[in-house]
């Protein structure tokens, strides 16, 4: 763990707020995955066909839908075309 990331646990341990914070983000994060596999089965596409039409690994989009990672901006803007939602649509707006 780097120093500060050290540092944020200590912040999160110590006030409430953060603690909150950090709460929401998760959600959010496991909202966002989500919606990013049930749009993908929705589309009626597997992993491996999404991830050769936005040339990434099937590794990569795994982690997108588990939250581990998240897209990039122009990946996020392909994937949403591949599936067939707006951008919006995904985003909840």
């Amino acid at each position: 763990m780097t120093f500060a990331a050290q540092d944020w646990d200590k912040n999160i341990r110590r006030d409430p707020f953060e603690r909150r914070k950090r709460k929401v983000l998760i959600e959010v994060e496991s909202d966002f995955s989500e919606f990013l596999v049930t749009a993908r089965n929705a589309a009626g596409l597997t992993q491996e066909q999404l991830s050769e039409r936005l040339s990434v690994s099937r590794s990569a989009l795994a982690h997108w839908e588990t939250g581990k990672a998240i897209p990039t901006l122009p990946a996020f803007s392909e994937w949403c075309r591949a599936v067939g939602v707006t951008p919006n649509d995904a985003l909840g707006f």
